[in-house]
C-alpha cells in the first residue's frame, strides 16, 4: 500500500496555516468589539489577513510539489 506523504504533509500544513490565520481574525474581531477599528478598516484587514494566510499555504504546496514523498508499507 501506497501513501501519499505529499498530500497527508499539505493537509497538516494547511491546518495549522488556517489555525494560525483563524486566530489573527479573532484579534481583529476583538479590536472590532472594542470600537478600535471601523467596519471599513476591520474588513480591509480581513481581507489582507485571509489573502496573506492563502498566499502562504499556495506557496507551501507549490514548494511542496517539487518533491516526490512516498512511504511504502508492505
Amino acid at each position: 500500500m501506497d501513501i501519499d506523504l505529499n498530500n497527508f504533509i499539505k493537509g497538516v500544513i494547511n491546518r495549522d496555516v488556517k489555525k494560525l490565520y483563524l486566530g489573527f481574525l479573532y484579534m481583529l474581531e476583538d479590536l472590532q468589539g472594542n470600537n478600535k477599528i471601523d467596519g471599513e478598516e476591520f474588513q480591509r484587514i480581513r481581507k489582507r489577513v485571509l489573502d496573506y494566510g492563502n498566499n502562504c499555504t499556495r506557496n507551501i504546496e507549490e514548494q511542496l510539489d517539487s518533491f516526490d514523498f512516498k512511504l511504502n508499507k508492505k
